[in-house]
């Protein structure tokens, strides 16, 4: 759901999330994080299959987390994204993630994706995505 500066996710912790010190592992986040980001770039009606079959992907080519305070088994973890550039060949954004019903930040994450066409090769964002965030960002 959209929610003022960025887009709202939750996510309840699992047990596959779980490390052996008990709480959310390292590479759990950033399947979370990648599961926002989708579901925020769905809502704005930009559907990464859709792309796919144009030979256009979306790969993150840069992401830095800040882990603050660990997140548990059970927790619901709030995850809000907020896109902060949008470039000629690139996206960046900011995230956040809380324990629901909680102002405690938990991770803070900073991340940047390009789109790339079928040889892998980076290309400018496609304009009917670049129109989309123009739209959505004034």
């Amino acid at each position: 759901m959209a929610s003022g500066n960025g887009f709202t996710a939750v996510y309840k912790v699992r047990n596959h999330d779980i490390d052996a010190y008990g709480h959310v592992n390292n590479a759990a986040y950033l399947r979370i994080i990648e599961d926002a980001m989708v579901d925020y770039l769905e809502n704005l009606g930009i559907h990464l299959l859709e792309l796919g079959k144009q030979g256009i992907s979306v790969y993150m080519s840069e992401i830095s987390l800040k882990y603050l305070k660990p997140a548990f088994l059970g927790d619901n973890l709030k995850t809000v994204t907020t896109f902060t550039e949008i470039s000629k060949v690139k996206m960046e954004w900011f995230n956040e993630i809380y324990c629901e019903n909680s102002d405690r930040v938990l991770t803070k994450v900073y991340g940047k994706a390009a789109f790339v066409n079928s040889a892998g090769r980076v290309i400018p964002i496609p304009q009917q995505v670049k129109a989309i965030f123009d739209h959505h960002r004034e």
